[in-house]
């Protein structure tokens, strides 16, 4: 058996912290710009997630 993290839920946990941190950005209201960008990783992550 393989030790360690794996990878899809790794992947899945930084996907999840980035759409967290957008949410609260786009919430806010103090700089839209950076929580699309937040929301744009979030979504990366998440489609690594669902291909790994």
């Amino acid at each position: 058996m393989k030790k360690g993290i794996n990878k899809s839920i790794l992947f899945y946990v930084v996907s999840a912290l980035f759409l967290i941190a957008s949410a609260i950005g786009l919430t806010t209201g103090n700089e839209n710009t950076m929580a699309i960008i937040w929301l744009s990783l979030g979504s990366a992550f998440l489609c690594l997630d669902w291909f790994s």
